[in-house]
């Protein structure tokens, strides 16, 4: 049994390495014009936004709604370890004072 796991676990780091692999091989090089968010967004950035930085005017106001959507998924998984971790806590407290559940 523990060799059918670790001979799953191989396979499943080879398949992962040959898909950074491809990755890595078949993404433009960095600064390249090949790449076509950077024909899109790098010369209509101050017409179309009115901001200066181009990583700025990216961030907020071309993909706003999606950083909103990050921060807010990000602070539901926050505020939900929280409360499992408080939750644990408590559980643990009352088997301390002797309480049953």
């Amino acid at each position: 049994m523990k060799n059918k796991s670790v001979i799953t676990n191989v396979c499943l780091i080879l398949i992962a390495a040959s898909l950074f692999a491809h990755v890595a091989v078949s993404s433009p090089s960095f600064g390249s014009i090949r790449n076509l968010p950077l024909k899109v967004y790098l010369p209509d950035t101050l017409s179309t936004t009115g901001a200066l930085n181009v990583v700025a005017s990216l961030v907020w106001d071309w993909r706003g709604y999606d950083t909103l959507g990050e921060t807010t998924v990000f602070f539901a998984a926050a505020m939900g370890t929280v409360l499992l971790f408080r939750l644990g806590y408590r559980e643990h407290e009352r088997t301390l004072r002797g309480d049953k559940p």
